[in-house]
């Protein structure tokens, strides 16, 4: 809290008076991060087209607010792990699915599935996303684009990956390789 009084230029009961404990500020910090995750997203989506190119939109709307300040989102999924922790992390989770699973139920129903799903997925996707994000940060080995590319095909293509077929891929019908020295008869 000293050193958000410094920065801001007022002293540490002025913070208090304001703003009230560590966890208010955390509990204000991450509403307003999720606030602008949520906003830039349907920005992003509004604006594209449907299919594989509105969820790279999501995906990268997402990816450039956490890039636009990596250290905040750092800190807003590492601060205040006390007893409140787990109910803090699913608040923050709730912020972004419950938004999600109401858009991905409306696009199931349009399409003529069942909207029950909507919720799995919506959390799915959230933790997906908040889990790359840290390994991004903390790894440093990709550029946005290219974790936004790597997402999108995950899950706009999920674990079948691309049309193309692997080498060695297994199908439903394949038999087991036989991994005896004995040779087949």
């Amino acid at each position: 809290m000293e050193a958000i009084a410094l920065e801001a230029a007022v002293t540490k009961p002025v913070i208090y008076q304001y703003i009230g404990n560590k966890d208010a500020l955390i509990e204000a910090l991450a509403a307003r991060h999720m606030a602008r995750i949520n906003a830039a997203a349907e920005r992003a989506t509004g604006l594209s087209a449907n299919g594989r190119e509105r969820v790279r939109c999501f995906i990268a709307a997402f990816f450039d607010v956490v890039d636009a300040d990596r250290n905040m989102y750092v800190f807003l999924a590492s601060a205040g792990a006390n007893e409140n922790w787990p109910q803090r992390t699913m608040s923050f989770a709730d912020q972004s699915a419950r938004p999600l699973a109401t858009v991905l139920a409306r696009l199931r129903v349009s399409a003529g599935a069942d909207p029950a799903a909507a919720t799995t997925w919506a959390y799915g996707i959230v933790g997906m996303l908040h889990y790359v994000a840290l390994w991004w940060i903390r790894d440093q080995s990709l550029t946005t684009d290219q974790v936004v590319d790597h997402v999108t095909e995950m899950m706009w293509s999920g674990l079948a990956g691309p049309a193309t077929t692997m080498p060695n891929a297994r199908t439903p019908n394949a038999r087991t390789p036989n991994t005896n020295s004995q040779p087949e008869e």
